[in-house]
């Protein structure tokens, strides 16, 4: 007779577990930041409705960090090639915490420059378990920032203000 209360709480549990998957799904995917996720072993996990906006469709849940990252040609923002341990994920995926990194990819042709953030994730008994990335566009924003500089005055300050308070929306 115990049998049967046990079964129950599991298939609740499981029930639970694929409620929570799912509202995290929506949640990470109503952001205005392109999110990437890696497991512990490197592979792509979770990609974002975002990241799809802004990479298009080569984001392939499995594949490996390096291998879906060196895809987009990786550049510092002057175009000088990165190798993949400099890479911002890759970095996240053996343990360090990167932020504010510029990178310039190469998507359908044309160049993006990136702000990205990429953070380790762990377990609650400390263990990496892989890799958070937050992506944003930020070509117009650097373009604009630059331009307004070149002006001088409270005009960039106005200007890089708003550019900051701003949340890109999606290409249609």
């Amino acid at each position: 007779m115990r049998f049967a209360p046990s079964v129950g709480r599991r298939r609740r549990a499981r029930q639970r577990l694929r409620e929570d998957g799912d509202l995290l799904a929506v949640l990470l995917d109503s952001v205005c930041v392109a999110i990437v996720a890696w497991g512990a072993d490197g592979r792509l996990t979770h990609v974002s409705r975002r990241t799809e906006e802004i990479l298009g469709d080569g984001c392939a849940l499995g594949s490996e960090a390096e291998a879906w990252v060196a895809a987009l040609r990786p550049r510092t923002p002057s175009g000088i090639l990165l190798v993949a341990e400099d890479l911002p994920p890759v970095r996240a995926l053996q343990g360090e915490a990167v932020r504010g990194v510029d990178v310039l990819v190469q998507v359908d042709g044309a160049d993006l420059l990136l702000g990205v953030a990429a953070t380790p994730v762990y377990d609650r008994q400390g263990r990496r378990r892989g890799a958070l990335a937050l992506l944003e566009d930020v070509t117009e924003r650097r373009r604009a920032e630059a331009q307004l500089r070149g002006q001088g005055g409270c005009q960039y300050e106005q200007g890089a203000r708003r550019a900051a308070d701003r949340c890109e929306r999606p290409r249609g």
